[in-house]
């Protein structure tokens, strides 16, 4: 590729997410550069602001409901 630029797939293996996840916080963060009509390019700067983020759920988020399973043998 382009000397200095990453592919959605190499940052994705870099940060230990999903090639779709990476492209979902690039969307939400204004980050990396499309290049034709598939391909997204992330600058080393790019890579570390999606490596910024906040673990665990989202504030204000409801959380799924957790229905137990059902019992085995009845």
């Amino acid at each position: 590729m382009i000397e200095g630029y990453y592919t959605a797939p190499e940052v994705a293996a870099r940060l230990g997410l999903s090639t779709s996840r990476v492209r979902e916080l690039a969307a939400a963060r204004g980050v990396g550069r499309r290049v034709g009509a598939r391909v997204l390019l992330f600058s080393a700067a790019d890579v570390e602001a999606l490596r910024e983020r906040r673990p665990g759920w989202p504030k204000g988020r409801p959380r799924p409901s957790r229905i137990p399973p059902p019992p085995i043998g009845d």
